[in-house]
């Protein structure tokens, strides 16, 4: 579909049928000649760059790069790179493209325009303008959200935003999904909010978020400029060299940013969003899936559309007010702490009245960063097999997304935290549950606020879930045919068998969920803040943070009696079991995954890391045998793993995709390659690979606050175990035999689980 819109997008110029990778019969036919000759007209010194990132001696690299690369001969009467040009069009441009694995209906529209060139990219007027392109974003995707987050919604999701489709051009890129079927009605919504925009621009409140919002980012780049991470630099310089994007400090940035944002008026605002929406350069594009019985519109009733929303009577939005803040804290009692200790590197216990515990470590690996997670025994494991449809992930996380909290629904919240980065959500894993966020420094606050909401007044109004069920069924139909999702479901119901608990997303799944199972799961499982426990990891102080956690944690409520979670007993199948079959695609692939499972070794981070490197060597194993030397498979790749909870289990998980034509024989080579692992472990050069890389990544973990959430859960969860020091330990004792009795401890249980998806015989002649 993507190459199909191109021919639109592009019309007229090279782009539109050129691909980067090629097309399957050149990639099939090409000669090494080829190949060679495009090396050596494109890559040569006057088009490249050398970009050096890390803990280095600049003089002594710098001298080595001149050293290196001072030999490569200039080019000889080099040749210049295209100027390629996407044409004019003074009449909209309409394509209707489908597909049969296509899973959705959009209607996107691009409006072509000059880009500012290059020459003047890295000045403040081009600096300006892309601010003011972000403010336009900004709130069209606020208005698009409160239009999605009611039911009777005329389309499910909406974009509009600015990009280069090629270094000649730039375009404003709006795009609309909806259900089969409602083509022109969304089409006459969402268009008549493009008209609205057009015409009225956007009211003082919506520019002033907007640009709160554009501050609060910029600000949190400066907060955390300091603790950047080396991978952070290289795309800025990256795009500095191809683009001529000015490279700043945050700093920098965010001094221009705040003497730019006050300079923005509204009607400069307004005026160029009048301007950017044009009759001409306009292209329209239909994407959909082809099949019996759906009527995709015309090109004719896309353009009827877009006309009569320009000729019809459009009202301007009016202004609102929004409530600045979540919760009055005079309102809280909260609860004091009674009792602090130190634990494990660094991390200081608070006991509170209510007899929450929070555990929090002050890092400065992230200075811009705050973690929060509130984590209760339970999850999943507490809630009866006949609900357990409503708690489908996908159905689940859609609701959360759109439930709002409080007294607040989804959209104003999202109004509501304009000019903060903050972000809070509750979770259910399969036996725990809880709440969990990040907050910029100075919001800290405000996600403390809603972690107290989600657990004290959570929302549960039936639009938002009935948008959330609308949005799933949209798509459901259509993806339920996909060969990826066929695949995911075979697996998971032969991994699993015929449990009630393992739930796979259906038409019947969707049918069966509903808000109150929802609500009432949700709020057995918050009634009680009796043994929770809250982590906090990043730039906090204890002097700061203290009366914050007192105020909002301290006032969760509790009663006696904690909650536990529960062995549901799902269990990996055991024995053999193949599930061979296959599937109408349209591009001819077969895909394997191969499960090894025992539940016989017990959990210890040893055995942990004895399976981690067991992947790793997998991975270099795979890379040889089915790439490099068969050619079937452009890669392939591993898990393996053990868990402790619910009960002790180990698995080796195989992935990969390949010819149908080789697929057995890969088939084979996979299962030969792990078996060979278990008999004579890895070899010398192996070792010093995976000893090195796991070593590598000791300390690289260490300045990362996520790790260190990690570390704290496996303090409580795992008896006062210190994961950090027995890692480090586990990795320091890592043998060849070590790892193979590893492996062979998970074939010896004798289960494996293989499903294998190929293309039906009507798709393997086509």
């Amino acid at each position: 579909m993507y190459e199909q819109n191109k021919k639109y997008i592009y019309k007229g110029s090279k782009y539109a049928d050129c691909s980067l990778i090629g097309s399957q019969e050149n990639l099939e036919t090409f000669k090494r000649e080829s190949l060679v000759n495009f090396y050596e007209t494109w890559y040569r010194p006057d088009n490249q760059a050398l970009i050096v990132v890390g803990d280095v001696d600049v003089d002594q690299i710098e001298s080595k790069i001149k050293t290196l690369f001072a030999d490569i001969p200039a080019p000889v009467d080099p040749k210049a790179k295209d100027v390629i040009k996407v044409p004019d069009n003074k009449e909209p441009i309409v394509g209707i493209v489908t597909d049969p694995e296509a899973t959705g209906c959009d209607v996107s529209i691009l409006w072509k325009s000059d880009p500012i060139p290059r020459e003047y990219k890295n000045t403040d007027v081009a600096f300006l303008t892309d601010i003011v392109k972000d403010i336009i974003s900004n709130i069209m995707s606020e208005r698009f959200e409160e239009i999605t987050s009611k039911p009777g919604a005329p389309f499910l999701g909406a974009g509009l935003g600015f990009s280069n489709i090629t270094e000649t051009c730039e375009a404003l890129y709006a795009d609309v999904s909806f259900k089969e079927g409602e083509a022109l009605p969304a089409l006459q919504a969402f268009y008549t909010e493009i008209e609205k925009m057009k015409r009225y621009g956007f009211t003082d409140s919506e520019i002033q978020r907007a640009k709160d919002e554009i501050l609060s980012r910029y600000e949190k780049r400066a907060e955390g400029a300091d603790s950047r991470q080396n991978a952070e630099f290289v795309r800025p310089i990256i795009n500095n060299f191809f683009n001529n994007t000015p490279y700043m400090d945050p700093a920098t940035a965010l001094q221009l940013v705040k003497m730019i944002l006050p300079a923005i008026p509204a009607n400069a605002v307004n005026q160029t969003v009048a301007q950017v929406v044009t009759d001409e350069n306009m292209v329209v594009l239909y994407n959909g899936p082809a099949k019996e019985g759906l009527a995709n519109p015309t090109e004719a009733q896309l353009l009827e559309t877009i006309a009569a929303v320009k000729a019809s009577e459009i009202a301007a939005n009016a202004e609102e007010v929004i409530d600045s803040e979540f919760i009055d804290p005079a309102k809280l009692k909260g609860s004091k702490v009674k009792k602090t200790s130190q634990l494990l590197q660094g991390f200081t216990e608070w006991t509170l009245g209510n007899g929450v515990t929070v555990a929090f470590k002050p890092t400065e690996f992230k200075k811009d960063q705050v973690l929060i997670r509130l984590v209760m025994d339970g999850g999943r494991s507490l809630i009866p097999d006949a609900d357990l449809p409503s708690f489908e992930d996908n159905i689940l996380q859609l609701f959360f997304s759109n439930a709002g909290v409080s007294k607040y629904p989804s959209a104003t919240v999202t109004k509501m935290l304009s000019g903060k980065q903050v972000s809070v959500q509750p979770y259910l894993s399969e036996i725990t549950h809880g709440i969990s966020g990040s907050a910029q420094p100075k919001d800290l606050e405000t996600a403390l606020q809603l972690l107290y909401l989600y657990f004290t007044q959570p929302r549960f109004e039936a639009d938002a879930f009935d948008v959330a069920k609308n949005q799933i069924s949209a798509v459901l139909p259509n993806l339920l045919q996909t060969p990826n999702f066929k695949f995911q479901q075979a697996f998971t119901r032969t991994l699993f068998g015929d449990s009630p608990r393992n739930i796979v997303l259906d038409e019947k799944v969707l049918e069966a969920a509903n808000l109150a199972a929802i609500e009432k799961n949700y709020r057995k499982c918050f009634k009680n803040a009796a043994g929770a426990k809250v982590y906090i990891v990043g730039n906090v102080d204890a002097e700061t943070l203290k009366p914050l956690v007192e105020k909002y944690i301290g006032s969760l409520p509790k009663k006696c009696g904690k909650q536990t979670w529960k062995d549901t007993g799902e269990r990996i199948v055991p024995g053999k079991v193949v599930n061979a079959f296959s599937v109408d695609m349209q591009t001819p692939k077969t895909t394997v995954l191969q499960v090894y499972s025992s539940y016989k070794t017990p959990y210890t981070v040893a055995e942990k890391v004895n399976l981690a490197a067991a992947s790793y060597i997998l991975d270099m194993i795979y890379t040889s045998t089915l790439r490099e030397e068969e050619g079937g498979t452009y890669g392939a790749s591993t898990a393996a793993m053990i868990d402790k909870y619910p009960v002790d289990r180990s698995l080796i998980q195989v992935y990969f995709d390949t010819n149908p034509s080789s697929s057995d024989k890969l088939r084979e080579l996979a299962v030969s390659g792990l078996k060979k692992l278990a008999e004579e472990g890895p070899n010398d050069e192996q070792m010093t690979r995976v000893r090195e890389n796991f070593a590598k990544n000791i300390p690289e973990n260490r300045i990362r606050n996520n790790y260190w959430m990690d570390e704290i859960n496996y303090w409580y969860r795992y008896n006062h175990m210190d994961y950090d020091m027995e890692y480090e330990a586990a990795v320091a004792a890592l043998t060849s035999d070590s790892i193979k009795q590893a492996v062979a401890k998970v074939l010896e249980a004798g289960n494996f689980v293989e499903v294998v998806m190929s293309p039906d015989k009507t798709a393997e002649r086509e």
